[in-house]
């Protein structure tokens, strides 16, 4: 896999191609258990805008989609989700948000007909390369750091692509320590001399009693590779 986008790719086929229509909700006037949700946020530099897309489940989180009533309140920082189908991904909530702005905390609460409001407040950074980056890098150790990052110990994909289809391109999880990325000699040694495409990519999922949020945010940048 050359690239992490197959993922929002697949996403954007299930969610905005997959023939698309409110009639198609199967709605559930009576939820008779609890609601467990499902959050999927993603962003990446370049687009303006933050996809916001939730779903909800019975039975557990990875349990059957289901539609919890035309009454119930679905909200992400008090602006209300719009909700829609698809036949292959069932009902759905979504939300489109500015990416300037969108830094920091906000809250998702949800609630079906009668039932108690839940409250999950998550945050999202997106995070960018801090000034300095070097234009070309030679085979040694390097340190780059990254700006809004999570001061934290953080696991971030990798992708490393050459221009050569003769070479193993390097894709893998690595740590990012207090904002700092190592780029190691052994990253670099089945690369071809010459232009490297760079693409960082940050996943994190958290999950609680009563679902779960899904983040992802990316940015690529190019380098020269020298001997």
């Amino acid at each position: 896999m050359r690239q992490a986008g197959f993922l929002y790719f697949f996403l954007l086929v299930i969610f905005t191609t997959s023939c698309t229509n409110p009639e198609n909700k199967e709605e559930t006037p009576f939820v008779t258990g609890p609601l467990y949700y499902s959050l999927n946020i993603w962003g990446e530099e370049g687009n303006d805008s933050v996809s916001c897309l939730l779903q909800f489940h019975s039975r557990g989180v990875d349990g059957p989609v289901i539609f919890p009533g035309g009454n119930a309140v679905v909200q992400l920082d008090h602006e209300p989700l719009k909700a829609d189908s698809a036949k292959l991904s069932g009902p759905y909530f979504d939300l489109r948000k500015p990416i300037v702005g969108f830094d920091g905390i906000h809250l998702l609460q949800f609630s079906a007909t009668g039932t108690k409001m839940i409250k999950v407040p998550f945050e999202f950074h997106a995070f960018h390369p801090s000034p300095g980056w070097p234009g070309s890098i030679n085979r040694g150790i390097h340190q780059l750091k990254l700006e809004n990052f999570p001061q934290k110990s953080s696991v971030i994909r990798l992708s490393l692509v050459d221009t050569s289809f003769d070479t193993n391109d390097f894709n893998e999880m690595v740590t990012v320590e207090d904002g700092k990325l190592r780029i190691t000699a052994l990253m670099l040694r089945e690369l071809t001399p010459g232009p490297i495409s760079m693409e960082i990519t940050r996943e994190e999922e958290k999950r609680d009693k009563n679902g779960r949020i899904w983040i992802s945010y990316s940015f690529r940048r190019e380098f020269e590779l020298v001997n």
